[in-house]
């Protein structure tokens, strides 16, 4: 059965056994599955490298876990961030630092989901017509909306080139978290992050943990180097995430809003 996974920049498309690296409509890389692991051809370092980290993130969907043993030029294994073996292990697509833990969103967190929406999520993270129209449905077509939304996030977790979590501590989904590589507020090629705390779980330090973990699927599962926080300069608690994650001082961008940038993955 065929498939495709995009990080926003490279598609990849084909079956379990052969599929190839797309960019700008261009075939730029080709996999083959081997007896020995997966050879990896193309002169297109970029394209192959982030089709390689796509090709384990469709691997990860299928519950994969066995490591991979990469026939690949010594640049393209440098660009995903492999040792010069080539060997890889299958990341997991859920990610915990011990205390948080980020998974894909599902329909049973409706409840924690409809006791986020207050008015400081959607004073930052929404639009005013999203408002407008949240503030004019009924309890039941709130109900409704929100259930279609976390199954639409839920069902398009898998292709990219946006990924939705739930993160979790003691059990409880405590935080939104969402990394979207095809965002026009970044550069193509990198991420976008968003995140809300939910009212009852803010000030814990939860979401700035979340965050660091979506940065660890970002390189372990997608091409992506660095990612974005835009922030608006009067709220504080985002802030203070972005601040706690980054170790840069933000740009200044119009609206009255900061930029941060953090890369993906630590230097070696």
């Amino acid at each position: 059965m065929g498939w495709s996974v995009t990080d926003g920049l490279v598609v990849v498309s084909g079956r379990p056994d052969a599929a190839n690296v797309t960019r700008e409509g261009t075939i730029r890389a080709r996999f083959v599955k081997t007896p020995g692991g997966l050879r990896v051809d193309g002169d297109d370092v970029e394209a192959a490298a982030r089709g390689l980290r796509l090709w384990m993130h469709r691997r990860a969907l299928e519950g994969a876990a066995e490591a991979v043993r990469v026939q690949a030029r010594g640049a393209v294994l440098d660009r995903a961030g492999l040792e010069p073996s080539g060997l890889a292990r299958v990341p997991a697509v859920e990610r915990s630092d011990g205390v948080v833990r980020i998974r894909p969103l599902r329909e049973a967190d409706l409840e924690a989901d409809l006791a986020a929406k207050d008015d400081a999520q959607i004073r930052w993270m929404w639009t005013e017509e999203e408002a407008a129209c949240w503030m004019a449905m009924s309890s039941e077509a709130r109900r409704a909306h929100a259930l279609e939304g976390l199954r639409a996030r839920a069902e398009a977790f898998g292709a990219g080139p946006k990924w939705c979590f739930a993160a979790d501590a003691d059990a409880s989904y405590v935080a939104y978290v969402d990394v979207d590589l095809a965002n026009p507020n970044a550069p193509a090629g990198d991420a976008n992050i968003a995140y809300s705390a939910h009212p009852a779980h803010r000030g814990r330090g939860y979401v700035a943990r979340a965050v660091r973990l979506t940065l660890e699927f970002l390189a372990l599962h997608t091409g992506c180097q660095r990612a974005h926080i835009l922030v608006d300069v009067d709220n504080e608690p985002s802030l203070r995430v972005a601040r706690s994650v980054c170790r840069v001082e933000p740009v200044p961008e119009l609206e009255g809003r900061l930029r941060f940038t953090v890369p993906t993955r630590k230097t070696r």
